[in-house]
């Protein structure tokens, strides 16, 4: 189960945009699907969510859930954002 809103958000997010039941954080995402259109979708809402750029990329390339939530901390705790491309706006 999520242990902080930030991983709760991710869950929410997936399952509620995408259509995905179940969700843990530890799943692999890939098996699941994630196409761009999805990750352009989900970036949206996240950058709304959280007040910050999050790269398609980013969403795109994670592992599972729970590595994008450690990503999205150890960015926020100070180390510079990669690039965003937003095809959103």
């Amino acid at each position: 189960p999520p242990q902080s809103d930030l991983e709760g958000l991710l869950v929410t997010l997936y399952e509620s945009e995408l259509g995905w039941t179940g969700v843990g954080l530890d799943d692999e995402l890939a098996p699941l699907g994630l196409i761009v259109r999805d990750a352009v979708r989900i970036q949206t809402l996240l950058r709304a969510a959280i007040g910050r750029e999050v790269a398609v990329a980013d969403l795109l390339a994670a592992a599972s859930l729970g590595d994008l939530a450690e990503m999205l901390c150890t960015r926020s705790e100070g180390q510079a954002d990669r690039p965003t491309t937003s095809f959103a706006d």
